[in-house]
């Protein structure tokens, strides 16, 4: 399975930090909610090479990367010392 980012719609807080991380243009902050104009990032797998920068961007920690969550991440680092 590729690596591409996933935004957890409930944690983002539509900062925009991950759209102007983003040197691929695949993460754009849309209204994903007409009738109440809530906002989120969405990612466009076909664009996305699964590089992380949204993730490390995110204030709210809302981005990961499929197969390598901040929780794995942290994990392996801990591991490591």
């Amino acid at each position: 399975e590729p690596r591409i980012a996933e935004v957890s719609e409930s944690r983002c807080t539509a900062c925009g930090m991950c759209e102007q991380m983003c040197p691929y243009k695949a993460i754009k902050v849309i209204v994903v909610n007409e009738r109440t104009g809530i906002k989120a990032a969405q990612v466009n797998p076909a664009l996305c090479k699964g590089c992380g920068s949204c993730a490390a961007a995110c204030r709210s920690g809302a981005v990961d990367v499929k197969g390598i969550t901040d929780h794995q991440v942290n994990l392996a680092i801990k591991a490591g010392l």
